[in-house]
């Protein structure tokens, strides 16, 4: 373009209110440079034609000379990605940490519960002596033991425990009064022998009797059953 024709024009432009750079001009008036894009940020979503839709869209990249923007675009659309509590894969499948340990296993022949199920055969409500172990202290041992002789005696209905001392097993011995036609009193015994249950075997006693040259103790007990003359039976096998 001749100066002459640039001059003209500026001052037309001028007239009208228009600012033009006239170096732009000179460089063809593409406001591109060689490569023929523009960089720069744009507001709405842009067509293959160029023309703006609906939407917000935020373009990080350049426009080409078709007027299709290039590179990364953030659109204002529904893409959203919901989680929760639990961990979420790579996939976007969602997995649950669930761990826990299992419940303790189930005896068949607990004793406590063997011993209470039979006080319970009773026709009237069977009294709670108690449970004395060897992690009580003396007076527990002392209150069960004196609670087992008096409630046999009065032939009550009532159920005591007592875990006895072993050299190399774990004992236990219970004792029931039971009310009916006829008053019943049994002592019942388990010799764990280093496993996890044990079969319950009961023997009928004819009265409980305290041992006068018995000091009561923890994981001793002074209570000897006064046998019926009955064989005994088992009670509780298990498995």
């Amino acid at each position: 373009m001749t100066l002459a024709r640039l001059t003209g024009l500026t001052l037309a432009l001028t007239t009208l209110g228009c600012v033009v750079d006239t170096k732009s001009l000179d460089d063809g008036g593409s406001g591109n440079d060689g490569s023929g894009t523009s960089a720069g940020t744009t507001t709405g979503d842009l067509s293959a034609s160029g023309a703006t839709t609906s939407g917000a869209v935020t373009s990080a990249g350049d426009v080409n000379d078709e007027g299709t923007s290039v590179g990364p675009t953030t659109a204002g659309g529904d893409t959203s990605q919901t989680t929760d509590a639990s961990t979420s894969s790579a996939t976007g499948e969602t997995t649950s940490d669930t761990t826990g340990g299992g419940d303790s296993p189930m005896l068949d022949c607990d004793f406590v519960e063997v011993t209470a199920e039979l006080a319970e055969q009773s026709k009237s409500e069977p009294f709670d002596c108690g449970v004395a172990t060897l992690a009580d202290d003396l007076e527990t041992w002392q209150a069960v033991h004196q609670c087992a002789l008096s409630r046999a005696s009065s032939q009550e209905s009532f159920k005591s425990v007592f875990e006895l001392q072993g050299l190399d097993s774990t004992l236990y011995r219970g004792y029931v009064g039971q009310v009916g036609a006829a008053y019943g009193l049994s002592e019942l015994n388990q010799d764990l022998l280093g496993a996890a249950d044990a079969p319950v075997h009961r023997d009928g006693c004819m009265g409980l009797m305290y041992l006068s040259d018995c000091q009561v103790g923890v994981g001793f007990s002074c209570i000897l059953c006064l046998a019926d003359g009955g064989t005994g039976d088992t009670v509780c096998e298990p498995g």
